[in-house]
């Protein structure tokens, strides 16, 4: 299987532009026989929206967005993207951080992110709900894949034992013979924070026994 990673620059809250953006990245992941390509977190919506989901008319242009280019896309190739979902539940936060996996003619696999930074840049859990990060697999071309999104991959303890999370609810999944872990993620740049990467990648890959494919968004925000 080929699959192609697609680390893009999104513009915020200009649905429009990022959609016509994965559009051409997958037509260029097409045109190198890819099987499948993998697109950022929040990668049509941009990231992180912050105040933005105070205006729930926003989630709608980028859900119209999304829809027009599901239709779009050509046949014979996956896409795996990063975009803001609703909560369809009268309990909870209005949104879910979610991961779409589209391909022409078939319904959307809609999976949701689990644990949700609120320290540093970050406000997510003002907006967005927890999901439930073991219900995260799909199956794609005969091959088992189990998505995570940024965060989900960081409840790993360092090498003094630190975590900033009570739980690790990486460490509960017990998914058989997973072909491919992907991850996707708006993780800002720190000097030093590509080992940090590096760690926690090599621990998911090595507790799920499976190559780890990690999809990060690039450039600025805005």
């Amino acid at each position: 299987m080929r699959i192609g990673v697609s680390q893009i620059n999104p513009v915020l809250g200009d649905f429009e532009f990022n959609a016509d953006k994965i559009l051409k990245e997958v037509h260029r992941a097409r045109e190198r026989r890819c099987d499948l390509v993998v697109f950022p977190e929040s990668a049509i919506f941009g990231y992180h929206p912050f105040d933005l989901l105070e205006r729930p008319e926003l989630v709608a242009r980028q859900e119209k967005a999304f829809a027009k280019l599901h239709r779009s896309l050509p046949k014979d190739i996956g896409v795996v993207l990063g975009l803001i979902v609703r909560n369809p539940a009268k309990k909870g936060r209005p949104f879910f951080n979610a991961a779409a996996v589209i391909e022409k003619g078939r319904k959307p696999i809609i999976f949701h992110k689990q644990l949700l930074p609120t320290g540093d840049v970050f406000d997510e859990a003002r907006f967005i709900e927890t999901g439930d990060l073991s219900k995260n697999v799909f199956r794609f071309r005969g091959k088992k894949f189990f998505l995570t999104i940024c965060e989900d991959i960081w409840a790993w303890p360092d090498g003094k034992g630190r975590s900033d999370y009570r739980e690790n609810p990486l460490a509960k999944v017990k998914e058989k013979k997973v072909d491919f872990i992907i991850n996707l993620s708006a993780s800002p740049f720190y000097p030093g924070k590509d080992k940090v990467r590096r760690q926690l990648v090599r621990q998911t890959a090595k507790h799920l026994n499976a190559p780890m494919l990690y999809c990060n968004l690039v450039g600025a925000q805005d």
